[in-house]
């Protein structure tokens, strides 16, 4: 898989995503996975327990949500290669 990094000030709405590609949301060296009891920002440690969200609409109120909260969010779109044997 490569990834790459999306600036946090460009809106949601201004991205174009691959039908290969998914967003998923990176806080420090972990992965958003939702929210919690009490509005807790739930993380993981892996792409395998993060959120994968496949339209960039759908990232742009839970990035707000989370700036709101003091965190420090990077947008990531993850590229699916399939090699051909």
């Amino acid at each position: 898989m490569k990834s790459e990094v999306i600036e946090r000030a460009r809106p949601a709405r201004a991205l174009r995503v691959n039908s290969n590609e998914v967003l998923v949301i990176r806080i420090g060296n972990r992965f958003f996975c939702g929210f919690g009891k009490a509005g807790r920002v739930l993380t993981a440690w892996s792409l395998a327990g993060a959120k994968l969200f496949v339209h960039p609409i759908d990232t742009e109120s839970v990035m707000v949500t989370l700036i709101d909260k003091g965190k420090k969010p990077q947008l990531l779109a993850l590229t699916a290669e399939v090699a051909e044997l």
